[in-house]
């Protein structure tokens, strides 16, 4: 049998809540999506890059949500990722813009910049 890696880090549910449904995607606000899994060192990475103090202020503009990919690849499949992680923005449901995959500050906060509410 295939073990799975152990955990490296945890996704805080009070920053990004975790999702099981594409139903919970659909609301008024648009929502940011990551999909990661929480075994996944690129997946740490980009949580820690999410912490900065810049890209939180802008972050909370948006409805947060985490789909964990081990547990609903279908899903994470339906809304078109191809690999770890992913932040997607979505709205009525839909992804709308996927971030750049070369992640930094910068190109984050560009992104969601960019990304008119």
């Amino acid at each position: 049998t295939l073990r799975r890696s152990p955990k490296l880090f945890r996704v805080a549910e009070s920053a990004f809540r975790p999702i099981s449904a594409a139903s919970e995607l659909e609301g008024e606000r648009p929502v940011l999506l990551f999909v990661g899994a929480e075994r996944c060192v690129h997946c740490r990475k980009l949580w820690q890059l999410l912490a900065h103090e810049k890209l939180s202020q802008r972050i909370a503009q948006f409805e947060t949500r985490y789909l964990d990919a081990d547990l609903h690849q279908e899903l994470a499949s339906d809304l078109g990722v191809r690999g770890l992680p992913t932040l997607l923005l979505i709205t009525s449901g839909q992804p709308i813009s996927r971030a750049p995959t070369q992640y930094s500050v910068a190109s984050l906060l560009n992104w969601l910049n960019s990304v008119s509410l």
